[in-house]
């Protein structure tokens, strides 16, 4: 009868052992879960941090040569020195690489990019016009050309395609912040849930132990005293 007792006994500390430890592998396997969203989640926000850095730094440069390349060619022509030509020439190919590369980031923008192309040619044109007059020593006719109407009409025209390019990258940014900012969150709450988790677990997995403990030295207490000499 004594081993009828104990079958029962012995099932019932194995289900308890087998228990814990499932319990306590699901928390190793929820803890390794969170820790992946978290490292993942850490390198997502460093590439997307150094892709908004770029865009940044692209939107500076897009200014900034646009700003040189009507400095120059004005320069060029009221005061007959070719040397600013070569600072021309540089910036364009700056400004046009800057672009190109903000498009490769933000698609939507190519059709701003469009008309910023389309009133640059005629820029260029009118302003390699401008350069040889300047080689001629024809300084008032370059300047003519660079302060005519037509002229004026596509710089504004080139200036506003521009400025809508740049526009449509820094919606790009801040859309995407956005949106990057409620995934972070969302992946943040899920985090500390996996955390919570793990831990009602582990402390459910305790209870368990401590409680299979004391079955055990009752169990052991029972049984000496069962074998104790009446």
């Amino acid at each position: 009868t004594d081993g009828q007792h104990m079958e029962p006994m012995t099932r019932s500390r194995w289900s308890y052992k087998s228990l814990y430890w499932a319990l306590i592998s699901l928390a190793t396997l929820l803890l390794v879960v969170a820790l992946s969203l978290g490292s993942w989640l850490f390198s997502r926000n460093l590439q997307e941090a150094r892709i908004e850095q770029q865009l940044s730094i692209l939107v500076a440069e897009i200014r900034n040569q646009d700003e040189i390349l009507t400095m120059t060619a004005m320069l060029s022509s009221e005061s007959g020195d070719l040397s600013w030509e070569a600072r021309y020439h540089e910036a364009a190919a700056r400004l046009d690489r800057a672009i190109l590369q903000a498009t490769d980031f933000v698609p939507a923008a190519v059709l701003y990019r469009e008309q910023v192309a389309s009133a640059n040619l005629r820029l260029l044109t009118a302003e390699a016009i401008a350069f040889d007059l300047v080689d001629q020593s024809r300084n008032q006719a370059a300047v003519n050309i660079l302060t005519s109407p037509e002229y004026l009409a596509d710089k504004a025209s080139y200036a506003e395609g521009l400025e809508q390019f740049i526009q449509a990258v820094e919606q790009h940014q801040a859309a995407h912040l956005q949106a990057l900012l409620v995934q972070r969150s969302a992946l943040i709450g899920l985090m500390i849930l996996l955390f919570a988790c793990v831990f009602f677990l582990v402390q459910y997995a305790y209870l368990l132990l401590d409680k299979r403990l004391k079955i055990e030295k009752l169990l052991s207490d029972v049984a000496r005293r069962l074998l104790e000499p009446q």
